[in-house]
């Protein structure tokens, strides 16, 4: 359950669920809930900014290296004029 969380996480939690063992079955089914709970918080959490990431573009001006335009921000450049035909040369006047 706790075997994926930092080491000092790990310890917190071992702690607390050694202390509610010694308390009551109840004790321990809530204190494993709140675990369980706070790290799919974390990992909905992370993924969300994950997917962020993933929608900003990587460079702020990719180019064609063949013939050097500029298609503005982008994941990737362009090796070659074939891999961007029909895409639309960012204007010198657009922000």
């Amino acid at each position: 359950l706790i075997g994926g969380m930092h080491s000092v996480t790990q310890q917190k939690h071992a702690r607390a669920l050694r202390a509610a063992f010694r308390e009551s079955p109840e004790a321990l089914g809530d204190l494993v809930m709140s675990i369980i709970v706070h790290a799919m918080s974390e990992d909905a959490e992370l993924e969300a900014e994950r997917s962020l990431d993933d929608e900003r573009p990587r460079f702020s001006n990719v180019i064609c290296s063949s013939c050097g335009q500029k298609f503005g921000p982008g994941a990737a450049g362009f090796s070659s004029c074939n891999d961007h035909i029909g895409r639309r040369v960012r204007l010198f006047d657009e922000a």
